[in-house]
């Protein structure tokens, strides 16, 4: 503490401050953020089980990995007033999982700093491809996906959430609503 109080007490430091403070407190918030943290995980479901199936198909045809894996549910789900088709869910599946997009991604020298700051000297930007869906995005929607199509205990469920199942209580029974509704329809 007496640090901070030092720090502080520095004529240059006493405006820098409330700006460090911020920017730290930002940063850990940001770094706490992780995949299982988030909705978006789930986004394959949520467009399964709400997009237009036309656009889906359009948007996988572009490469789309989260239309292409939206796709495998429906297929392997027979939602939306489709047959189940094990076949058709297994080749959208695939295809989402070949999904790539071009990212810039910027290494330090090793003898530098490891944080890139933009415009720091010894800075290579480097064009990488990187895969639309990873092994734990798959695997938490594989779960989320289980606990949608069982009629799973409170017990179990109440586990579940705890490990952040679906993204959390609240976006399940989202999730399960839509699905209740997604698997009741009918075929036009």
């Amino acid at each position: 503490m007496a640090l901070v109080s030092q720090y502080r007490s520095h004529p240059i430091n006493r405006c820098l401050w409330p700006i460090s403070a911020a920017m730290l407190a930002s940063l850990f918030a940001c770094a706490g953020l992780s995949s299982t943290d988030s909705t978006e995980t789930y986004r394959p479901i949520d467009l399964a089980l709400s997009e237009p199936v036309e656009q889906l198909h359009f948007d996988a045809g572009f490469g789309q990995a989260n239309a292409q894996y939206a796709l495998s549910i429906i297929a392997r789900y027979g939602l939306r007033g489709t047959a189940p088709d094990q076949k058709a869910a297994d080749t959208w599946l695939a295809r989402a999982w070949k999904a790539r997009r071009l990212a810039v991604v910027t290494t330090m020298e090793p003898s530098k700093s490891a944080i890139y700051v933009g415009g720091v000297e010894g800075a290579k930007p480097e064009v990488v491809e990187q895969y639309d869906l990873s092994p734990s995005d798959d695997r938490l929607m594989r779960e989320c996906l289980g606990l949608l199509t069982s009629t799973a205990s409170i017990a179990r469920l109440a586990k579940a959430f705890d490990d952040g199942a679906c993204g959390g209580a609240a976006n399940y029974q989202r999730l399960k609503t839509a699905w209740l509704r997604a698997s009741t329809q009918r075929q036009p």
